[in-house]
């Protein structure tokens, strides 16, 4: 072990990090902490103390060889299993690898594509309703990317409104419980957590009746199985092959919380990178209107923004882990039961990791030798390891349609962009509206 244990910021007593880090802002703390001469940090947020990792080896080392001795972090450990169940994204060890196995053909190749299909008509036919003038992308792509997912997961017409309002609650009730400076014990009566259950109840409920009508659905007709529920159906079956609606149910919740809003931010930061840098838009704009329908192997300039913007404004920016049995890590002792922190966000925008690491350089993601080819845990936007995202080429395509399709049918610009400020709770928002003046093309791009 390298004595002195691990070095510790220097704090302010009982709040301890709590000053700086809202002097900062959590961007800017996690930003400024990588430029620090030590690869591990020990910080104290009122009492509460975690380890932040702002190495790229240290991370890839926790992600994928020490993932064994490692639980989910507190909001998904504690809090988010009690809304989303027992699933992929909340299991454990040797559950989540199960989940996992199961999971994977559900997002193979050719049923993305399939999924691609939903995506396109469903992307095609809200733009189609866009006309001249002033849109807010913050709220356009929060509502399409909620249709997005509800869509390829359930179906057309399947209570894309109203789940989707009941299940942002929850995400919002679960945050801020998990945010109390002292919660509440779990047995303790409040107006909130009543209506919570009854929510929670309701969202159940429409997921089994879903579920039900899909099966049945399918089992009276030819249709091809074209959705993701389709797909739930088809694997998650019980020993005696009776359906395994408890774990549908969970997964269904899993890929829905997971899936929207994490695009949705991400979406909302690649049209904010493309109102700032005209000559990316432009060169964007080009590719999508020269695409035809096979556009995912015909836009390999927009495809390297998507990953620069996930390097730059990765909506989920930090990883925490609980430490389930003690451990080394750089030489240092990680007692059980610590909180880890991966600073993802610091690793990406690291001067010490990236060249010109504020520029944004698409270009940078077909060189070989660039770090985010050839430095492991130097770009872990989806993760890594046996937790990394499982829906990471869904995601990648669903980008890349909206992004194709919007650019396809419309000019757009801005006057103004306000100064860049972030929402960074559990995904990593822009704190500012982004909005801009479209011009429908006429004639409209290819399809």
């Amino acid at each position: 072990m390298k004595p002195g244990g691990i070095p510790s910021l220097s704090r302010v007593p009982v709040v301890g990090n709590l000053y700086s880090l809202l002097r900062l802002g959590i961007v800017g703390f996690l930003t400024a902490s990588t430029e620090r001469p030590h690869k591990l940090q020990r910080l104290n947020l009122l009492g509460k103390s975690f380890v932040l990792i702002n190495d790229p080896a240290l991370a890839q080392e926790v992600l994928v060889n020490l993932s064994g001795k490692l639980a989910q972090g507190p909001i998904l450990n504690h809090f988010a299993k009690k809304f989303l169940g027992e699933g992929l994204l909340t299991a454990e060890n040797e559950l989540h690898n199960k989940r996992k196995k199961k999971m994977i053909p559900v997002f193979r190749p050719a049923h993305v594509r399939l999924f691609r299909g939903v995506i396109d008509d469903l992307v095609v036919a809200e733009f189609a309703k866009l006309r001249a003038g002033e849109i807010e992308f913050n709220t356009l792509l929060e509502t399409l990317n909620q249709e997005l997912v509800s869509k390829v997961l359930f179906g057309q017409g399947q209570s894309t409104g109203e789940l989707a309002r009941d299940i942002g609650y929850m995400n919002k009730f679960v945050l801020g419980e998990t945010l109390q400076p002292a919660p509440l014990p779990p047995w303790v009566w409040t107006p909130g957590r009543a209506r919570a259950r009854k929510i929670l109840g309701k969202i159940d409920h429409t997921i089994s009746t879903i579920i039900s009508s899909r099966q049945a659905h399918l089992a009276s007709s030819q249709e091809e199985r074209k959705l993701m529920i389709d797909h739930l159906l088809e694997v998650f079956r019980n020993d005696d092959q009776t359906l395994d609606a408890v774990a549908i149910r969970n997964e269904a919740m899993g890929i829905y919380v997971a899936g929207h809003e994490t695009s949705a931010s991400a979406l909302t930061w690649i049209f904010y990178t493309l109102l700032k840098h005209p000559a990316i838009r432009d060169r964007v704009t080009a590719e999508a209107r020269a695409s035809t329908e096979q556009y995912e192997t015909q836009m390999p300039y927009t495809t390297n923004l998507i990953k620069e913007v996930l390097r730059v404004y990765p909506p989920v920016y930090l990883l925490s882990r609980t430490v389930l049995e003690d451990l080394s890590l750089d030489g240092r002792q990680i007692r059980k039961g610590e909180f880890l922190m991966i600073n993802l966000i610091g690793i990406h925008r690291s001067e010490k990791v990236h060249l010109g690491a504020s520029e944004l350089r698409p270009e940078r993601h077909d060189d070989p030798s660039d770090p985010v080819n050839s430095l492991p845990g130097s770009y872990i936007p989806f993760s890594a390891g046996t937790r990394s995202c499982i829906g990471a080429s869904f995601a990648l395509v669903q980008m890349l349609s909206v992004v194709r399709h919007f650019c396809q049918r419309f000019d757009f610009a801005t006057d103004h962009l306000p100064e860049e400020r972030y929402e960074a709770l559990v995904t990593m928002k822009p704190k500012f509206r982004v909005r801009a003046k479209i011009y429908p093309v006429s004639p409209p791009g290819t399809l």
